[in-house]
């Protein structure tokens, strides 16, 4: 087939409905210079917020506490999704033999635990004190269904108090969160 220019206002299938294919398979469609594409629907970003913060943070109980990283969106469409990232990086301190340590951190929307992201840190040390490093990375794709401002933060706790604790942000280190709003 020749190459060529079709012009035209509208294509349709003859039915009124269907699928109309554009192109065959590892072929490219181009689009003119400046010209747009539109009605392609969902996947498009339509904003991207980011927080941070170096207030550090430390705990020892068993209970979640808030971490002081904490963010805020305001979706523009009830059916949009919020890709969260978390960049959290902080310290665990053994003081005991205890055996297994458990530092774990979880994603809060609002005052709703997000628990399928559950991060779990696990120590075991049978000697003296040590300090650890630790990472809290999260990326969770959330559904919050709603136009209302929308907070996320992070929260940690650890399993075995009296013998470890957690700190976060310590030594003016930024931790970050960003919440990209993904059309539907």
């Amino acid at each position: 087939m020749a190459d060529g220019t079709l012009k035209v206002g509208q294509i349709i299938t003859s039915s009124g409905s269907g699928t109309i294919t554009l192109g065959q398979s590892n072929e490219t469609v181009a689009l003119g210079s400046g010209a747009t594409a539109s009605g392609f629907g969902g996947g498009k970003v339509l904003q991207v917020i980011q927080a941070q913060t170096n207030t550090a943070k430390s705990m020892g109980g068993q209970s979640y506490v808030d971490t002081n990283l904490t963010g805020a969106i305001t979706p523009s469409a009830s059916d949009s999704k919020v890709l969260v990232l978390i960049n959290q990086a902080g310290n665990v301190n053994i003081s005991s033999n205890a055996g297994q340590k458990f530092a774990m951190f979880n994603l809060v929307r609002g005052s709703t635990e997000v628990t399928a992201i559950s991060q779990r840190v696990q120590y075991s040390y049978n000697s003296g004190q040590a300090d650890f490093p630790i990472f809290n990375g999260i990326v969770y794709l959330d559904s919050p269904s709603t136009t209302s401002a929308t907070t996320y933060k992070t929260q940690m706790k650890i399993t075995a108090a009296g013998s470890m604790d957690v700190m976060v942000q310590q030594n003016s280190g930024y931790s970050t969160i960003t919440l990209i709003e993904i059309g539907a």
